[in-house]
């Protein structure tokens, strides 16, 4: 069985630069690519280190073959945060203005926005499909929450629901 060296040769990847870049990031998979090329740089064997971390050897070839050609840039390759938005950030912004106005100014008949009045507004205004939920994250990401009214009883006399506060304060 033929044993192979895999070592790392660019020359900006040492110990203390991958140390500096695990504190840099919070992406759990660059923490451990960097701990993969630990593992190389103290010349364990790859079968190790492909078992401790249950990657393929193949897969830690790659990277060190990535980094070897691109620096610390290739650990970060291919990693992505997700699902890139459908509305652009001005888009967005439009968004939240209208939503900061009543409904009944861009001619809907409800009262207040919600989840499914945000998604077919978008589908209006911007032809840009998005469910429900996705509306409703957005609207938090804008930092704007659902706002009921309070049910206030009318027959309720304001002296004696003061006086029944403090009577509870009290208690």
């Amino acid at each position: 069985m033929r044993k192979t060296k895999l070592c790392i040769s660019h020359a900006d990847i040492t110990s203390e630069t991958l140390r500096e870049e695990i504190s840099n990031h919070t992406h759990s998979r660059v923490g451990i690519r960097i701990a993969l090329l630990q593992g190389v740089l103290r010349n364990e064997p790859i079968t190790e280190i492909s078992d401790r971390h249950s990657i393929s050897r193949f897969e830690i070839y790659k990277l060190v073959n990535r980094v070897n050609q691109k620096g610390i840039s290739g650990i970060k390759d291919g990693i992505h945060s997700g699902r890139k938005r459908k509305l652009t950030s001005e888009q967005e912004t439009e968004l939240k203005i209208a939503v900061l106005k009543s409904p009944k100014e861009k001619k809907y008949s409800q009262a207040r926005w919600d989840g499914p009045l945000v998604s077919k507004y978008v589908k209006d205004e911007y032809d840009v499909e998005i469910s429900i939920r996705q509306a409703q994250r957005i609207l938090k990401r804008m930092g704007l929450t659902l706002q009921r009214p309070r049910k206030k009883f009318i027959q309720g006399d304001e002296k004696e629901q003061q006086e029944f506060k403090e009577k509870l304060k009290k208690k």
